[in-house]
């Protein structure tokens, strides 16, 4: 089974930005069929065109454009494409970005198609701020990635692992290290 590195990705890859942690690519999806890997990094597919159908262990997507899946790192899967032109964005996630605003890695764990349109409109934000890429737009992804990692943690079923937990229990040691 093939392991991905940061940034890589089966097909042509027509755009990538690489900033605080994160690697965002445009790609062209060229491969009929892409045999079981996984990436080293937790990663967003954001389906731009076209169509592909994505497998794991455990569930089979049949994904459109608008379609909006999370890979926790070393998540296997599989892609079959039709042959129809296709392309996703997708944004890579490094331990160091999670390290660096304090969010557990495996704050989302496992693979999800992620229906929540709030969210899908976060990501199409992203995608927009990425084209952009004027001065404010490293800041602005890294606010709006927030933004839906928060929300993605709250459709959770357990709050204690939420970002608003999180932050709910860092004030509260922060209280309680200023008292001591």
């Amino acid at each position: 089974m093939k392991n991905l590195r940061n940034g890589e990705f089966f097909g042509q890859i027509n755009e990538k930005l690489d900033f605080d942690g994160l690697t965002i690519t445009d790609t062209e999806y060229t491969y009929p069929y892409v045999d079981w890997h996984y990436h080293e990094n937790p990663y967003f597919t954001f389906l731009l065109q076209g169509n592909i159908r994505e497998g794991n262990k455990k569930e089979v997507y049949d994904c459109s454009a608008g379609t909006l899946l999370y890979h926790h790192w070393e998540d296997a899967h599989y892609n079959i494409k039709p042959d129809l032109f296709t392309r996703g964005f997708h944004i890579e996630i490094t331990e160091n970005w999670f390290e660096k605003f304090h969010l557990p890695k495996d704050l989302a764990e496992g693979s999800h198609n992620i229906k929540n349109p709030v969210i899908i409109l976060l990501m199409y934000q992203i995608f927009k701020e990425s084209k952009l890429n004027d001065n404010l737009f490293e800041l602005n992804i890294n606010q709006i990635l927030l933004n839906l990692f928060g929300r993605l943690s709250n459709v959770k079923k357990s709050p204690e692992k939420s970002l608003f937990g999180l932050m709910r229990l860092m004030r509260s040691s922060t209280k309680v290290l200023r008292k001591n």
